[in-house]
């Protein structure tokens, strides 16, 4: 972003709207899980040593996946929360995340991962409202009421077999937008220190559509399928260059130009053609001033 610029500063100080990305980085993390819970045999209590280098291979290229997806989750509160929760799970499980997913288990593990987000959010979503109701001197045995009435969130537990049934029912779980959504996401919550995340992340998402792509499932629709499969012909060569020059990821300007080459290629955009990034980019943050670092993104990339 401009350097030196305190209001882009200060919205990136608030992150992105979580709603925006939040839905499409799930979709990612429980597509990446349900094709490893469909490729990978089930029920191994041996774990990786029982596992052949191909499925290793397999194993350690999810959970680098979803570290990196915690390492550079675009949320200044949500980074160290999730990498918290990931910690935990591993401690409640009394193994480490690979174990756990060689012995079958990497469906409990993203299930737990996200009720324990859902919790995090449905208690700072009562302490706000506990907050309101004391304000409108309201006693405690009001405040639940007070939440059900005003109340705009719907809830988010679900049990896990009820979970595990909907994700494993014949139907794509992530699309072309979902990864555009993410990787616009970063760019502009982009920050100097994490090219080994970015480059890591963008691998292995290139990895994942790629995976996506091979698995059969003619219940696809044609349209969205071809639409991935055309993501996957162009992401994953740019992942290569990411992978032997992980320097490009370390400047927003080098993620930027990856990602406006994946667009192009993608859509048929023209290269210089910034429309498409930053009228995703303009939804993406909270909305204080949008429109106003809609504009001084779009200056910023005329100007480089």
């Amino acid at each position: 972003m401009i350097p030196g610029n305190s209001k882009v500063e200060d919205l990136l100080k608030m992150g992105i709207n979580v709603w925006m990305w939040g839905p499409s980085m799930w979709r990612l993390l429980f597509g990446a899980a349900r094709n490893v819970h469909q490729l990978l045999p089930h029920g191994r209590a041996q774990g990786m040593a029982a596992c052949s280098p191909d499925e290793r291979a397999m194993i350690r290229w999810f959970c680098t996946f979803v570290r990196a997806t915690t390492a550079i989750v675009p949320c200044p509160f949500c980074r160290p929360s999730s990498q918290q929760f990931l910690r935990e799970i591993e401690t409640e499980g009394g193994a480490s995340l690979a174990e756990q997913v060689a012995r079958g288990h990497v469906l409990q593990a993203m299930y737990q991962l996200r009720a324990k987000v859902n919790m995090k959010l449905q208690t700072q979503h009562l302490r706000k409202h506990v907050t309101l109701a004391a304000a409108q001197g309201l006693g405690m045995q009001s405040v639940v009421t007070f939440k059900n009435k005003t109340c705009s969130v719907p809830p988010r537990n679900i049990k896990f077999m009820t979970w595990r049934q909907r994700l494993l029912l014949p139907h794509q779980v992530f699309g072309a937008q979902d990864v555009e959504t993410m990787l616009n996401a970063l760019r502009l919550d982009f920050a100097p220190g994490r090219e080994r995340a970015y480059t890591a992340f963008w691998v292995c998402v290139a990895k994942l559509v790629q995976l996506d792509v091979r698995m059969e499932r003619p219940h696809v629709l044609p349209a969205p399928r071809a639409a991935l499969q055309n993501y996957s012909n162009i992401l994953h060569p740019l992942a290569s260059i990411a992978r032997l020059q992980p320097e490009l990821l370390g400047t927003r300007v080098g993620f930027e130009r990856l990602l406006l080459q994946l667009m192009a290629g993608a859509r048929g955009l023209r290269p210089r053609d910034t429309g498409g990034v930053h009228k995703l980019g303009r939804r993406l943050f909270s909305p204080y001033n949008v429109m106003q670092v809609g504009v001084l993104c779009a200056e910023e990339t005329c100007s480089n």
